[in-house]
């Protein structure tokens, strides 16, 4: 990611103070968007209650631009997954900024209006399996967050310390991992290997997946910590 072309970009945006709707953004452009605005002038939407991928909408009110499309297997045998349902979206030529959260467990996914026809009409098969697709109402859906827990015992809530607990590694290997520019904290990058870490913290490790610092169990008689983790699945 270019952060420097997207700060001035936003800002470029603010000065404008007129109407503007983005195409579906990380959280990460997200939480920089936030950090700029302070909330000001600016509201987010993804289609329903609690989306990953969600649109930001300057000096304007979220509108009804948002499809939900619901996909189902012909073959009831099969079983729709994210990364096959997005490799089919993107096989027809589908940006991805316009796709929002794709729900696998329910078949949904929620897109810009302006790539609906395209998908509703295009779209025939998800990997080998046939599919239809159809327009619904999706934003009452609720998305299941799903986390795989396990505990660590830490000395202490630094970040280096944290993530050799996760990845079973040493301190070493964490530092550098961290310093490699694998890291990232509530969705901003960071090399700040003391930095401390909170509860509800989120780290994204790069090909190690994205983990939450869910509650402190206990602190032991030696002053560590037992720390329940959970793994986004």
């Amino acid at each position: 990611m270019d952060y420097k072309a997207f700060h001035q970009e936003i800002h470029h945006i603010l000065a404008q103070e007129t109407p503007h709707i983005t195409a579906f953004l990380t959280p990460e452009e997200q939480a920089i968007i936030q950090s700029i605005t302070k909330g000001q002038h600016v509201q987010f939407d993804g289609g329903f209650k609690n989306p990953t991928r969600q649109r930001a909408y300057f000096f304007t009110e979220p509108k009804q631009d948002i499809t939900c499309l619901e996909l189902t297997l012909k073959n009831k045998q099969g079983r729709l997954s994210h990364p096959k349902i997005l490799g089919s979206l993107m096989g027809l030529d589908i940006p991805r900024e316009s796709i929002g959260d794709i729900v696998a467990d329910k078949g949904l996914v929620y897109v810009t209006d302006a790539v609906k026809k395209t998908i509703k009409y295009r779209l025939n098969r998800i990997g080998k399996s046939p599919v239809t697709v159809d327009v619904i109402d999706g934003r009452d859906i609720e998305k299941t967050i799903k986390l795989r827990t396990f505990n660590i015992i830490v000395s202490s809530m630094r970040l280096d310390v944290i993530i050799a607990a996760i990845l079973h590694t040493s301190r070493n290997k964490s530092t550098a991992f961290i310093n490699s520019g694998n890291v990232k904290v509530n969705h901003f990058p960071t090399n700040d290997q003391t930095h401390t870490l909170k509860i509800n913290d989120i780290l994204s490790l790069h090909r190690e997946g994205r983990f939450v610092i869910k509650e402190t169990l206990k602190t032991t008689r030696k002053g560590k910590y037992l720390l329940k983790i959970g793994k986004y699945i």
